[in-house]
């Protein structure tokens, strides 16, 4: 199994001790969490053999202390506690580097090892529970304490410098960082993530109980707690009598940086302050440049036609251009009224076609004598064959046009002939009437932009606008639950009346998470959020859906909305809110109060126009 890994060390120093005993030797733990992946970056799943190794040195040589577990692994995470099978002598850690390698199932042990840094020693500090009793105290081979407790260093300050500022934030359920929550600090403008590991195993409950002072195991104060049925003592230390102020010792050097404490919880927010009385208008600024001509925007619908203008006089005629290819030919027109039918001869029978001949030599034309009256068409025979063509003699003069005959079908089309020599142009006919308008070209480029006109006069001062902007925010109170098919119900707590000043718009913010109740991992829950404003929807946006669905790794997954709206309301009360409902899936829990990450927000924020 070829794996990758992403290992967060936490050291853990458990003294477990029986009643009334302030401290005792006890199994000493080291926990450790961290996620495999394999080589395609993919979480592993399922239970590996995990061999934990501790050498003295980064690479080669012998463990000085080695143990082998089966780890569960959830969507690639785990969490484990060294030495329970084989104990970690705390006498190890004695300052000299120490590094903890990993092997999974059969690989070789991953590289690097990790050095096991601060936390891990603090497994030699039991003994500041209660009393310590060293015979002196020695910095940088400088003795600072003497046998008889008395202060022999340097005498300068021990006052080290300020440390940098610590802001810290936390993070939610699903970070890239912190798929598992946890808290981003940044600390002269790095950051560093102190991410919570994979749920693990439920552990064993543990009680603390405050002792005051007069307790018979901690005679000064303390706390107790309970674990498992087990008891362990945090006792004060007697306070020691204050000795004479020393003399000011020399300036130490800086310590480590200690490790981050966990975030307090966040305080409750407080009440939005009156808003201030608004300043007055100041004076209007200079007309900045006109900025650069926005793109053309799309071409707008087509006006009516006007009227034809007159025509204008006939250009001359240009010379006659090359002839193009022929084009394909296009669909046959409607036919034409038919014209008044001249007097017809009898038709004789028409006798079987015989074969064509070879077309002889195609001898000059003559002259064209008058159409006689065109006979009835009789039907068509059958086509012969087509005979090679002759060529084209020259054109004789056009004769005067015969009354129009009657029409008959259309015959087969026959194959296209070359194209004989252009003949002269005839009279320009009658111009025709005009047909409709083709489609609009392409736009030409924009021209130059014109020379800026001059400043109009100043228009009359408006009406006076509404007095300052104000904002209102409201938060989930309860969990609303609902079943597939419901319909939109209001999410518990956002809903609040609201007084619409004149001249403004409203701009709604609202956030909120839910959990899919069903099981499996094909359990899903599908739930529309829409702002409500007097009982309905607004006409465009402020409406979301949420997809909840669970994993191999997750049960109950979690999606949350988050989305804004700016609305032109009448002035006046309205009623707005948020809604929810369920479309598919299983059932839903919607939103919640402020001990849940499903708690839900309603912000409305007037704006003055």
């Amino acid at each position: 199994m070829k794996v990758l890994r992403v290992v967060l060390p936490v050291l853990a120093v458990l003294a477990w001790a029986a009643p009334r005993i302030a401290h005792a030797d006890a199994p000493h733990f080291l926990a450790q969490q961290g996620r495999l992946l394999d080589v395609a970056g993919r979480p592993i799943t399922g239970t590996v053999k995990i061999r934990f190794a501790l050498y003295t040195q980064p690479e080669g040589g012998d463990p000085f202390w080695m143990e082998a577990l089966d780890v569960p692994l959830q969507d690639g995470y785990f969490a484990v506690v060294l030495g329970r099978t084989q104990p970690i002598d705390p006498g190890l850690f004695d300052g000299l580097p120490v590094f903890l390698g990993f092997t999974v199932q059969d690989d070789p042990e991953m590289t690097p090892r990790e050095e096991l840094v601060s936390v891990p020693y603090a497994l030699v500090a039991e003994d500041v529970r209660g009393d310590i009793h060293p015979t002196s105290v020695t910095v940088n081979g400088t003795t600072v304490i003497d046998e008889q407790g008395n202060w022999v260093g340097p005498p300068t300050g021990l006052v080290g410098p300020a440390g940098e500022s610590v802001v810290s934030e936390a993070v939610p359920v699903g970070d890239a960082e912190c798929p598992f929550g946890g808290v981003r600090f940044t600390v002269g403008g790095k950051t560093t993530f102190a991410c919570n590991g994979a749920p693990g195993a439920d552990g064993e409950s543990v009680t603390a109980l405050a002792l005051s002072a007069g307790d018979p195991t901690c005679p000064f104060g303390g706390v107790q707690f309970t674990v498992g049925g087990q008891q362990l003592f945090a006792c004060n230390g007697a306070p020691g009598a204050t000795g004479p102020t020393g003399a000011t010792g020399a300036m130490g050097p800086t310590g480590p940086t200690g490790a981050i404490g966990p975030m307090g919880p966040t305080g409750s927010t407080g009440a939005t302050g009156a808003m201030g009385p608004m300043g007055p208008t100041g004076p209007t600024g200079a007309i900045g440049p006109i900025g650069p001509t926005g793109p053309t925007g799309p071409t707008g619908a087509m006006g009516p036609m006007g009227p034809v203008g007159p025509t204008g006089p006939t250009g001359a005629i240009g010379p006659v251009g090359p002839v193009g290819p022929t084009g394909p030919t296009g669909a046959t027109g409607p036919i034409g009224p038919v014209g008044p039918t001249g007097p017809s001869g009898a038709t004789g029978p028409i006798g079987p076609v015989g074969p064509t001949g070879p077309t002889g030599a195609t001898g000059p034309i003559g002259p064209v004598g008058p159409t006689g009256p065109t006979g009835a068409i009789g039907p068509m025979g059958p086509t012969g064959p087509t005979g090679p063509t002759g060529a084209i003699g020259p054109i004789g003069p056009t004769g005067p046009t015969g009354p129009t005959g009657a029409i008959g079908p259309m015959g087969p089309m026959g194959p296209t002939g070359a194209l004989g020599p252009m003949g002269p142009t005839g009279p320009k006919g009658a111009t025709g009437a005009t047909g409709p308008t083709g489609p609009t070209g392409v736009a030409g480029p924009m021209g130059p932009t014109g020379p800026k006109g001059a400043t109009g006069a100043t228009g009359p001062t408006g009406p006076a606008g509404t007095t300052g902007q104000d904002a209102i925010a409201v938060y989930g109170t309860s969990t609303l639950t609902l079943s597939a098919g419901s319909s939109f119900t209001t999410v518990p707590g956002l809903v609040t009346n609201v007084n619409v000043p004149t001249n403004s718009v409203v701009l709604l913010t609202t956030y909120g998470g839910i959990q899919t109740n069903g099981t499996g991992t094909s359990g899903y829950s599908t739930v529309d959020v829409a702002f409500f404003v007097d009982g309905a929807t607004p006409a465009n946006g402020a409406y979301q859906r949420l997809i909840a669905s669970n994993t191999s790794a997750i049960s109950g997954a979690f999606a949350y909305w988050s989305m804004q709206s700016v609305l032109t309301l009448s002035p006046g009360v309205h009623t707005i809110s948020v809604q929810a409902k369920v479309t598919g899936g299983s059932s839903a829990s919607i939103g919640g109060d402020n001990t849940t990450v499903l708690q839900p927000e309603l912000d409305v924020v007037f704006l003055k126009l």
